[in-house]
């Protein structure tokens, strides 16, 4: 009896440990999913994000926008809650997506090959926030 136990009760306690961080990161975004907000952003005229995906360590939903200057006449604030707002609508039904982020890139107009950062939007818990970009 006492070899059983040495042999079931680590499998039992792996198998826990290894089932209490899986929900806390949300499954990738499906190929349907990516479509239906990269279409819901075309409606609004806006460009289609360089990237989007759940970010593996955070969790987050991460979307990051190249986007000339003239996009952007606020500096990318009011773009990015929109952004961000417009993914989180199209996700939110699933349940499965909590956390947003939006992220604006630009061409350097002072560097050439450098990308700088506008800024991001960011969804936790019920509010949007803005980060300036340095």
């Amino acid at each position: 009896m006492q070899s059983i136990r040495q042999v079931v009760l680590p499998i039992a306690i792996s198998v826990f440990l290894s089932s209490c961080g899986s929900d806390s990161i949300p499954p990738p975004i499906s190929q349907a999913q990516k479509s239906a907000i990269i279409s819901d952003l075309q409606s609004a005229n806006y460009p289609e994000p360089k990237q989007i995906e759940v970010n593996k360590e955070t969790g987050f939903v991460v979307a990051v926008f190249e986007v000339v200057p003239s996009q952007i006449p606020d500096g990318g604030r009011e773009f990015a809650t929109d952004a961000l707002l417009r993914i989180r609508e199209k996700l939110l039904p699933t349940g499965k997506y909590e956390n947003f982020r939006v992220t604006l890139n630009a061409p350097s107009g002072r560097h050439t090959g450098i990308i700088e950062r506008y800024g991001s939007a960011r969804f936790t818990g019920g509010e949007v926030v803005w980060q300036q970009g340095k």
